[in-house]
């Protein structure tokens, strides 16, 4: 009998403990936040390559998604991006669900994949008006030949703007996918390893 009543006011503690941890982070979730991730899962046949993933990210922060290889982090990203549809819940991105509101997501965020997306006959300057472009969904404008030139100086790419991207070396080829992810006045910028390639001073 007193084992049993020990054993039960402790699972009660226990309970009670997690009711109290769950309360405490519905209480520091802000509506208001630009990324709420609400039990996102994605799951392929059997497996479950995302479990749930829940968690906000307030304007001006930087999260990291770490895990060894297979952990989930790409197949997470691409749900955000609206590349891949969750199994279960949703994620609001900038107060649009990447379920229900999938094109005005993708036009307020940025995107530099783990491996570079890119045409090999085409200009860096090129790539980044495209990118711009179709981000804006629009022509030219006044300011794009200024704002691309600015993306191009914040990724140290100035000197090599005429250039093809068979031209470029696999660092330079990370700093244009960085640039296309920047450019066009993005809310939003998620990076799959994109100091890959590097050098120090680069990074």
């Amino acid at each position: 009998m007193t084992e049993q009543l020990l054993e039960n006011k402790s699972n009660s503690r226990r309970g009670t403990s997690i009711k109290r941890r769950q309360s405490q982070a519905r209480k520091a979730f802000d509506p208001k936040d630009p990324i709420q991730l609400q039990k996102l899962t994605k799951e392929f046949g059997e497996h479950r390559a995302v479990d749930e993933l829940t968690l906000s990210i307030k304007q001006n922060e930087v999260i990291a998604l770490l895990g060894h290889n297979g952990a989930g982090k790409t197949t997470a990203i691409y749900m955000l991006t609206g590349m891949l549809m969750p199994t279960r819940g949703d994620a609001i991105i900038n107060g649009f669900s990447i379920k229900h509101d999938t094109d005005k997501v993708r036009s307020s965020i940025g995107l530099c994949q783990q491996h570079d997306v890119l045409f090999e006959k085409i200009s860096v300057q090129d790539h980044l008006r495209l990118a711009r472009r179709i981000r804006k969904n629009c022509g030219g404008g006044e300011d794009e030949d200024t704002e691309i030139d600015e993306i191009l100086r914040i990724t140290m790419m100035t000197e090599h703007r005429k250039k093809l991207v068979k031209a470029l070396s696999g660092g330079m080829k990370r700093k244009l996918s960085l640039g296309m992810a920047l450019i066009g006045s993005t809310q939003t910028i998620i990076l799959d390893e994109p100091s890959s390639g590097l050098d120090v001073e680069s990074r």
